[in-house]
């Protein structure tokens, strides 16, 4: 959550991880909301798959403005299998659900 990030000497980082960032609008002003978030994702591509889990939400207590629009990081822990799995070049992705209840 806070931005920062580390790794070891078996990767090698070509761009430096980014929160993801959401905007939610049309919503009811003033309105208190929670966001709900699966426990880990996998994370598919050309070589063995990536884990994502430890999903955090920023900030911790979520209110929509008088417009009726928040803004939202989410952050998490990615980590490859281990153990020599090769992850070859090329794009990796993954689809999951993020829940808002107002």
């Amino acid at each position: 959550p806070s931005g920062s990030y580390s790794y070891n000497s078996n990767v090698y980082l070509i761009d430096p991880p980014q929160l993801g960032e959401y905007h939610v609008s049309g919503a009811t002003p003033n309105a208190f909301f929670t966001v709900t978030l699966p426990a880990n994702v996998s994370i598919t591509g050309p070589g063995g798959p990536f884990d994502l889990d430890t999903l955090e939400v920023r900030p911790v207590s979520l209110v929509t403005d008088a417009l009726g629009e928040a803004d939202f990081t989410i952050s998490g822990r990615l980590q490859t299998l281990g153990g020599g799995t090769p992850y070859n070049d090329g794009n990796y992705s993954t689809n999951f659900t993020i829940s808002l209840v107002f």
